[in-house]
């Protein structure tokens, strides 16, 4: 099953994206006998810099196992390809899956990524 965020605000916050999806993602798990679900987002990411760099964010979650929340930073390469760069990765808290089914929303990537 594949969801779409039916319509957005722009410039929604992390906090609101966080709760839609973990909202949407916990209703269909309930609907059918999902076991693994996964979200993903095109991300800004501070560099050491300051400046901002393109990122694929990844929060998976499966049923019996620890949630990971992976970025991959990427570098555009013409005009539709794209060339991922080292992915940083973190165990995290389950939000869809957790045995409390709340809708607030967890702050989860700050100063706790580590390199594969």
């Amino acid at each position: 099953m594949v969801a779409h965020a039916k319509g957005w605000k722009e410039n929604a916050t992390r906090d609101e994206l966080e709760a839609y999806w973990s909202r949407e993602l916990k209703k269909a798990t309930t609907e059918t006998e999902c076991k693994t679900v996964c979200s993903c987002a095109d991300v800004r990411v501070p560099m050491d810099s300051g400046d901002p760099a393109p990122g694929i964010f990844i929060h998976l979650e499966q049923i019996g196992s620890p949630a990971e929340d992976i970025v991959y930073p990427y570098l555009k390469d013409g005009i539709s390809g794209v060339k991922l760069g080292t992915p940083t990765s973190v165990e995290t808290e389950s939000r869809v899956f957790a045995a409390s089914q709340s809708d607030v929303p967890h702050s989860y990537m700050s100063n706790r990524v580590s390199r594969r």
